[in-house]
């Protein structure tokens, strides 16, 4: 919908996006929280989607490079809220690499 040079009725873009932020609560794949947020910042509720990304990140999304870089969050990133969402993300790495290294666990490289 995004490419499209029609956009379908905001009322509809909020019910996915609802359907897809209620997924991600109850455990779908994270990716379910950017689909959701990309919706609503189609929409202008960059609040919404700030904090979609939020619980993106909650549930396990780690992509920063992503969203710094994709041309689709251009709307919601110069927000300062978006920056903590950033934060969020360093802040699991390593709270994630920490835990790897306080199990020394091996870690390498897929073949």
């Amino acid at each position: 919908w995004s490419m499209s040079p029609v956009q379908p009725p905001a009322h509809l873009l909020r019910a996915r996006a609802d359907a897809l932020r209620e997924g991600l609560r109850a455990g779908s794949d994270p990716i379910d929280g950017l689909d959701a947020a990309l919706l609503l910042a189609m929409i202008d509720d960059r609040d919404a989607a700030i904090a979609t990304l939020s619980d993106a990140v909650a549930m396990g999304y780690r992509d920063e490079a992503y969203l710094r870089a994709s041309p689709l969050f251009a709307s919601v990133r110069g927000s300062p809220r978006f920056e903590a969402v950033i934060a969020a993300i360093d802040t699991a790495i390593a709270r994630e690499r920490e835990a790897v290294r306080e199990r020394r666990l091996e870690v390498s490289a897929a073949p």
